[in-house]
């Protein structure tokens, strides 16, 4: 790390002007704007579509329905043949552009390029995973979508598009959706964005840029050498890549000349030394002691922008708009790789024979003072060795498109309990007339896994031609998460091979769980409380589960709505009922509730709830008496009655007394015992007088006592006048 730093730190000395000459700051660029947003933090990228904003002012460019280039002029500009065949290019960018094909199908009629289209074959766009779970919208980058998809169309019209949308504009994401075009068969991916350069850039380089016989170009940037309008330090990635073609920009302008245009370097396009990746054997330059961006160039000046066409507003524009950035130049130039005859070429065959280029000689890109950043004679930052002239330095002369094939998988991971199968698609994509039978298999499954296909072998199609993949599990699998490789093997000559990731996960051992609500219950004895037992079967358990219960306090009993449940259909339950007596004694008991399965493994789970029994009151009575007070007469009798009242189930008899009597007076009650009920049970008490009782006031005191021995007794008084 320390010998990187000070390389780096020697070489900003060297490059860097005087202190006393003068800085020049950031251009203001009030007229284009860029699509996507310039601040991203490291490990995520931007897009580099910039659209000018006065379309109406001068000069107006070319002959599109903005005043954009036209396909006609791009292709006279950079001497490509008018009609020649091409490769599958794959576009790779960050979101969704929900209007992607209609909008390409609306600048093809324009400029009367053939249709290319999901139907015909010609069109393809997928998620990163290469099926169609398409990420959310973005209106930026689908202006970028948009303009990649239309320079593709204007320099090769017979090429076949692959649209692959990563999930968002993490490199993470955007390399996978360039590993997912490379394995549907794409022979260029066209990558118009970047950031800074980070340390885990070769992690990621290696991962993801790495395809020998792929061409994978990468527009430099919008922000001048070292990004220094954006606030940068160095160029960004992954043009810096070994692995990929940097493509700089320029101002692309008619010219009274044998060729008819004139370019000069753009002043923003990227280019700079990157801190990171170590100079290719084949970059011979000495400004930079690891690798130098970029490689080569092509328009990319707004103010000489091409006709795009995208009907998602963004920033209040849609419709026909001029587009510049080096987003411009990227697919430009991929789609000139896509013309190229034989094996296609990359980075390093521009450098061995760059005679096919027009050399870009004059323009800046930033305050470097050396060729880094001012273009001139041979290679330089800004424009590398050149822009195309033709398709010669690109592979170039008899344009012959080889056939191939593409394979993608759906869905790419898929869950299975231990002793079942899943199924997946496997679809095989045909380019560029590829005709043999492909034989597919299936590699990297685990023990107790197998895999099958219907059918094994497959003719590729123009719209796909599909293979059911069915991976069957025994009981010895164990559960995991497992990937494996599916490979496709052509019958042709030089057996094309391509293949595709796919996963299975593994799902652990059928079971079942159990739990009860409410974790508690209170009830006074004698009365019944009532549990919800649940239980729910996991991993495609299908057996009947017994239930038992134990841990009941003394004289108390359980009973269940059902001793058994069947999870065959998913989850059951039942009701259980505890009922207390009287005397069952008052605290808390655990209550187990036991689970047995009847499965060959008889797979037993338990839950525990909470009783609590609380004492219940004491039974009693009362005793009243009516009237309160009576007289009686010589020989004659008065009556009272006695009424006595249960409470809290009291049902003992209790006998009658009365006590007080004055000499002379008698006292009796019918009946002399009686049973105290909730309503009143009544005796009547007959007090009588003899002839000769004499004057006399007495209080008389009833008394009931139970007959059970127990002693429980109460009393009342009434008053006796005696005359």
């Amino acid at each position: 790390m320390l010998s990187a730093f000070l390389a780096a730190f020697t070489l900003a000395l060297l490059l860097a002007p005087s202190a006393s000459a003068a800085q020049p700051t950031p251009s203001v660029r009030p007229a284009h704007r860029p699509s996507c947003a310039e601040a991203v933090t490291a490990g995520f990228a931007r897009c580099h579509a910039r659209q000018r904003t006065d379309r109406g002012a001068s000069p107006h460019a070319g002959n599109g329905p903005s005043g954009g280039y036209a396909p006609a002029d791009l292709r006279a500009a950079y001497n490509i043949p008018a009609s020649s065949p091409g490769e599958l290019v794959a576009i790779v960018d960050a979101y969704d552009d929900p209007h992607a094909e209609s909008d390409l199908a609306t600048y093809r009629s324009q400029f009367g390029l053939p249709p290319c289209t999901t139907a015909n074959g010609c069109f393809l766009k997928v998620d990163q995973n290469g099926g169609s779970i398409y990420p959310a919208i973005n209106s930026g980058w689908a202006q970028e979508i948009s303009l990649d998809l239309d320079v593709v169309s204007a320099v090769c019209p017979n090429c076949h598009i692959l649209l692959v949308e990563a999930r968002s504009n993490s490199f993470s994401n955007l390399g996978t959706a360039i590993n997912r075009a490379v394995a549907m068969g794409a022979k260029v991916v066209s990558n118009s964005y970047g950031g800074f350069e980070w340390s885990g850039e070769l992690s990621f380089e290696s991962t993801y840029l790495n395809h020998p016989g792929v061409t994978i170009t990468a527009s430099t940037g919008d922000n001048g050498f070292d990004d220094y309008m954006a606030g940068g330090s160095g160029p960004e990635f992954p043009a810096a890549s070994r692995y990929v073609t940097a493509v700089g920009g320029t101002s692309l302008n008619p010219a009274s000349t044998s060729r008819g245009w004139s370019e000069t370097a753009w002043d923003g396009a990227g280019s700079g030394c990157s801190a990171f990746v170590s100079k290719p054997s084949w970059q011979k330059d000495a400004g930079c002691s690891r690798r130098t961006v970029g490689d080569v160039a092509a328009v990319a000046d707004p103010f000489t922008g091409v006709a795009v066409y995208d009907s998602l507003p963004a920033q209040g524009s849609s419709g026909w708009l001029i587009f510049g950035g080096t987003s411009v130049a990227a697919p430009l130039v991929g789609a000139i790789y896509a013309l190229g005859a034989g094996s296609i070429s990359t980075a390093s065959s521009l450098y061995a024979d760059p005679a096919g280029l027009f050399d870009v000689t004059s323009g800046s890109n930033g305050p470097c003072g050396s060729y880094v950043c001012n273009a001139g004679a041979g290679y330089d930052g800004p424009t590398g060795l050149g822009t195309p002239n033709g398709t010669a330095a690109f592979g170039g002369g008899a344009v012959m498109a080889t056939p191939d094939f593409g394979i993608a998988v759906s869905p790419t991971s898929s869950s299975v309990n231990i002793g079942a199968s899943a199924s997946y698609s496997v679809t095989l994509t045909a380019q560029n007339s590829y005709s043999a039978s492909v034989s597919l298999s299936a590699s990297g499954l685990p023990s107790g896994a197998s895999a099958s296909f219907s059918p094994t072998s497959v003719t590729p199609a123009s719209n796909g031609a599909s293979s059911t993949l069915t991976v069957s599990t025994t009981s010895s699998i164990s559960p995991g998460s497992y990937n494996f490789t599916i490979s496709a093997t052509g019958s042709d000559a030089g057996k094309t091979q391509h293949s595709t990731a796919a996963t299975l996960v593994v799902n652990g051992a059928a079971d079942y769980s159990i739990s009860i609500t409410p974790s508690s219950r209170s009830v006074t004895a004698g009365s019944s409380a009532s549990y919800t037992i649940n239980l729910s079967p996991s991993n495609g358990y299908s057996s009947s589960v017994g239930l038992q219960v134990s841990g009941l306090p003394a004289n108390a009993t359980a009973s269940l709505s059902a001793s058994s449940v069947d999870l065959s259909s998913g989850s059951g339950s039942s009701t259980l009922t505890v009922s207390t007596a009287s005397n069952t004694p008052a605290g808390t008991s655990q209550l187990t509730v036991s689970a047995a399965g009847n499965d060959s493994a008889a797979i037993k789970h338990s839950a525990t709830t909470s009783l609590v029994v609380s004492a219940a009151p004491t039974g009693d009575f009362s005793i009243s008496i009516s009237p309160s007070s009576a007289t009686v007469l010589p020989g004659l009798n008065a009556s009272y009655t006695v009424t006595v009242n249960a409470s809290n189930g009291y049902s003992t008899p209790v006998a009658l007394t009365v006590s007080g009597l004055p000499t002379g007076v008698s006292g009796s009650f019918n009946p002399a015992t009686i049973t105290p009920s909730s309503g009143g049970a009544t005796s009547n008490l007959t007090v009588s007088a003899s002839a000769t009782a004499g004057f006399k006031q007495a209080t008389l005191t009833i008394t009931a006592t139970a007959t059970d021995g127990s002693g429980l007794k109460h009393t009342a008084t009434v008053g006796a006048l005696i005359l």
